[in-house]
């Protein structure tokens, strides 16, 4: 199970085979569609990729497909939008299109827009910086990154965590 919690405790799951729940109260319940990785921010940012690398947005009630491919997708809590292709190219999404970033990248967290971190696939860990670009982050072997609520959380290929504030 891939897990995505959200800054206000919004908590879903995708499984194995890309059916996605989403905990109501002591129950999960299934949301339609299907994805390979999901990203939440909050109850109103949330955002996945399918196998195909399409992109959708959840609308509250469904899914909407957005524009542009993706393998690896973040959302912040205040709806920043990041996406690794599969080439590892970086973009944002910025007043409805995609802004490509800076830098090569497997991984990207988002808490929200001063907070957004990536990994390559080295197992760098970088912060973006606005203008500056990316500033390299101590730590090395990161293969998974999330960041929420000043913490970001990555783990190595062997599944130890670690835990860093920001």
């Amino acid at each position: 199970m891939l897990p995505a919690v959200g800054s206000d405790g919004e908590f879903w799951v995708v499984n194995r085979d890309g059916h996605i729940y989403r905990r109501n109260g002591n129950a999960w319940t299934q949301v339609q569609g299907g994805c390979a990785q999901l990203a939440i921010g909050s109850r109103q940012h949330i955002a996945c990729v399918n196998r195909d690398g399409n992109i959708f947005q959840w609308n509250g009630n469904g899914w909407t497909q957005l524009d542009g491919g993706a393998a690896h997708i973040g959302v912040g809590a205040d709806g920043d939008m990041w996406v690794v292709n599969r080439d590892g190219n970086i973009y944002q999404r910025v007043n409805g299109k995609w802004v490509q970033r800076p830098g090569n990248a497997f991984k990207i967290a988002v808490s929200d827009k001063n907070h957004v971190f990536a990994c390559n696939k080295a197992g760098n860990v970088f912060q973006w910086m606005g203008d500056a670009g990316w500033k390299e982050l101590p730590g090395t072997g990161v293969a998974h990154i999330y960041a929420g609520q000043g913490i970001i959380v990555a783990a190595n290929a062997q599944g130890k965590l670690y835990r860093f504030h920001y």
